[in-house]
């Protein structure tokens, strides 16, 4: 449940840039900031507000779960050649 709401707030972060990570979080069903952002650091390497500068506004798709993992592991986002962001999506 909690790699789903990280995947909806890297949807979250790209496509709403004037979107506080805050709010972020809460849409995310996490009210905590603190604890969202140390989730998401776990998750996906990196803060949410480097995420969100690194995604390129709508340019980085989301990775599949196995790219996640070779991600944290290198702790850099990669040539931005990513699969598909529809992979995921808690509300379906």
């Amino acid at each position: 449940m909690t790699q789903r709401r990280i995947y909806f707030s890297c949807d979250l972060l790209r496509d709403y840039p004037r979107m506080t990570i805050a709010e972020v979080a809460q849409r995310c069903g996490i009210p905590d900031l603190c604890h969202f952002t140390q989730l998401f650091k776990k998750h996906m390497g990196m803060s949410p507000g480097n995420w969100r500068l690194a995604s390129g506004c709508g340019k980085m798709k989301r990775p599949t779960p196995t790219e996640y993992q070779l991600l944290r592991k290198r702790s850099v986002v990669g040539d931005g050649e990513l699969p598909n962001r529809d992979i995921f999506h808690p509300l379906r």
